[in-house]
């Protein structure tokens, strides 16, 4: 038996062999919404993706996730605060963990604020408050080309990914998978928790086959349309 060597990334459960066990269909390309730096860059090459689009909302963030794809002719990177409206200034709230403050991710930014976050995580912490336009999916993927190549979506936006979709429009139409973070506790202000993710995505087709859930009561789920 040949050992298939790990691969790090974001997502909780290995996405790799979900989407061998439960697809049917091959991924054409893949969106992935809330890119941090392309911690999942490897993963997608070693999948043979044939194009990814990585959209990032922290500026900073992205320059690092830009140099990351920079001679990846199949993958691009895009700067938007993906939501539900467009052209609405709201804060972006950047994070630090104080146990490596020279990390450059801030994985935990979101536009929402920290709520039981705090208590799941003392360590991490705002350090700089961002204001930034939104962009909704029904507005960006049209001006990107591979984005009609894309049958499948990733989303990691910490608690706004209910959002993302809602503004995604048509566009989740041609979606056979979706992977994304889910709330159980409100971790952050507002944000869309399992029930309302799963209502609306089984509205569009879509049903929740995979779901890995930590501790602190988050996690990510895979559906399939």
């Amino acid at each position: 038996m040949q050992l298939r060597l790990a691969v790090y990334t974001l997502i909780q459960f290995d996405f790799e062999q979900a989407i061998a066990d439960y697809g049917a269909k091959p991924i054409t390309g893949l969106i992935h919404v809330g890119a941090c730096t392309g911690e999942e860059r490897d993963l997608y090459l070693r999948m043979r993706i044939p194009a990814v689009l990585w959209i990032e909302a922290n500026p900073a963030t992205y320059v690092t996730l830009s140099n990351r794809i920079l001679h990846l002719s199949t993958h691009q990177a895009v700067c938007a605060l993906i939501s539900d409206r467009d052209g609405e200034e709201v804060s972006f709230y950047v994070t630090t963990d104080n146990r490596t403050p020279n990390d450059g991710r801030h994985a935990s930014s979101s536009m929402l604020p920290l709520a039981k976050h705090r208590s799941h995580y003392p360590n991490i912490y705002v350090t700089e408050v961002l204001t930034l336009p939104t962009r909704t999916l029904a507005s960006v993927l049209p001006e990107i080309p591979i984005a009609a190549k894309c049958n499948a979506m990733v989303l990691d936006i910490q608690g706004a990914e209910l959002r993302a979709m809602m503004g995604a429009g048509d566009w989740l139409d041609q979606l056979d998978y979706i992977c994304t973070e889910v709330n159980i506790d409100e971790l952050y202000a507002g944000c869309g928790r399992l029930p309302e993710v799963e209502g609306f995505l089984n509205a569009r087709g879509f049903k929740r086959v995979l779901t890995q859930i930590e501790p602190q009561q988050w996690g990510d789920a895979l559906f399939i349309k």
